[in-house]
C-alpha cells in the first residue's frame, strides 16, 4: 500500500471498525455483580446510610434518615492499552495479519471493567468500604450490633450454608430484617467441581439426597484462578449492587498516525491503542460474603 494520508485514514477506519465490533461483541459479567454509575468529576462521593431503606408507620415527625452518616470517596483512574504497526508493514501489505491483534486488543478493553471489579472482590479481605473498615470484616457494625460478612473456610457444604444463612439474617438498626437473599455463588476454576458437588448432583459423596441441589446460582470465573481459595456468596438482585463501576469515560479508541506525529516522523510507526477512565468500588457489604479459604476446620 501506498503510504498516504487518505489510504492510512481508510486503514484507520477499518481497524477502527473492527475494535467497536469487537468491542460490544465481548462478553462481560461485571454487570451482574456491579452497580454501573456514570462519573463526571475526578472523584464521586458516595453518601451511603449504612444501610438498605425501609418503609414506617408514619406516627408524628417523619423520622429523617441522615444520607452524611458516611462519606465514600472514589478516585477515576486512566488506563491504556497501545501497539504500533511499522510503517514498513503497511507498505508491503502485511498490515491485515493485526486485525486479529486489534481483537484481541478490543476484547481486552471491553474486560476492563471486569478487570477492575474482579480486582476489588478479591481485595475486599483488606479494601475499606463506606464504614472504615475492609468490605469483607468480622466486624461490621448496623446500630450497637456487630456483624460479620467473611470467613476463611474452604467451600463446602456448611460453610455455604452458614455463610447463606449469616446473609440472610442480617437486620437493620431497627430490628427489621433487611430481606437479603443470597443468588450467586462465584468460584474459581479450582472450586467448580467442589460447587458442581455441592449444588448440582443429586445425590451427595454418600449416596443421601442432596438438600443442597440448587440452593443457589453459581458462576466459575476463569480470570480468579490465582486466588484459587477464595469463594464468594453475592446477593445481587437489590438495586444498589455490592460493588460499584464507575465510569468516566467510556472505552474508546485512539491513534497516532499523522505523518507530523513523532512516532511516525521518528520511529515510522503508526500507533493505535484504546482509553478509558474509571474505578471500581464497593457497594453495600451485606450484600456480599467472601471467604479467603485458608482453613478447612468447617466441613
Amino acid at each position: 500500500m501506498e503510504i498516504t494520508q487518505s489510504n492510512i485514514a481508510g486503514l484507520t477506519t477499518g481497524f477502527k471498525a473492527t475494535f467497536n465490533q469487537t468491542l460490544e461483541s465481548t462478553e462481560t459479567f461485571y454487570e451482574q455483580v456491579a452497580t454501573k454509575v456514570q462519573s463526571s468529576t475526578k472523584y464521586e462521593d458516595y453518601p451511603f446510610l449504612g444501610q438498605m431503606p425501609h418503609m414506617r408507620k408514619w406516627i408524628g415527625d417523619r423520622e429523617i434518615q441522615n444520607f452524611s452518616s458516611y462519606n465514600y470517596v472514589v478516585a477515576n483512574e486512566k488506563y491504556e492499552s497501545t501497539f504500533a504497526i511499522k510503517r514498513d508493514e503497511i507498505e508491503d501489505d502485511q498490515y491485515g495479519k493485526y486485525r486479529p491483534t486489534m481483537k484481541a486488543y478490543a476484547e481486552a478493553a471491553a474486560k476492563l471493567p471486569d478487570q477492575l471489579v474482579l480486582d476489588a472482590m478479591t481485595q475486599g479481605f483488606d479494601a475499606k468500604c463506606y464504614d472504615g473498615k475492609s468490605f469483607f470484616n468480622t466486624g461490621h457494625k448496623i446500630g450497637n450490633k456487630t456483624f460479620s460478612n467473611m470467613t476463611t473456610y474452604k467451600l463446602s457444604r456448611e460453610s455455604l450454608r452458614a455463610a447463606r444463612t449469616a446473609m440472610m439474617s442480617l437486620v437493620g438498626d431497627k430490628g427489621r430484617s433487611l430481606g437479603i437473599v443470597p443468588n450467586l455463588l462465584i468460584v474459581p476454576p479450582q472450586l467448580e467441581t467442589t460447587a458442581k458437588e455441592i449444588l448440582d448432583m443429586e445425590r451427595t459423596e454418600s449416596g443421601a439426597s442432596n438438600i443442597d441441589r440448587n440452593l443457589v446460582p453459581w458462576k466459575m470465573l476463569v480470570d480468579l484462578s490465582a486466588n484459587e481459595n477464595m469463594w464468594f456468596l453475592l446477593c445481587t438482585n437489590k438495586f444498589i449492587k455490592p460493588f460499584i463501576y464507575q465510569e468516566r469515560k467510556k472505552i474508546e479508541f485512539v491513534y497516532r498516525t499523522n505523518e507530523k506525529d513523532d512516532n511516525v516522523f521518528m520511529r515510522d510507526e503508526f500507533e493505535y491503542g484504546a482509553s478509558a477512565r474509571g474505578a471500581a468500588a464497593y457497594g453495600l457489604w451485606q450484600l456480599a460474603y467472601g471467604s479467603t479459604g485458608e482453613t478447612n476446620a468447617q466441613g
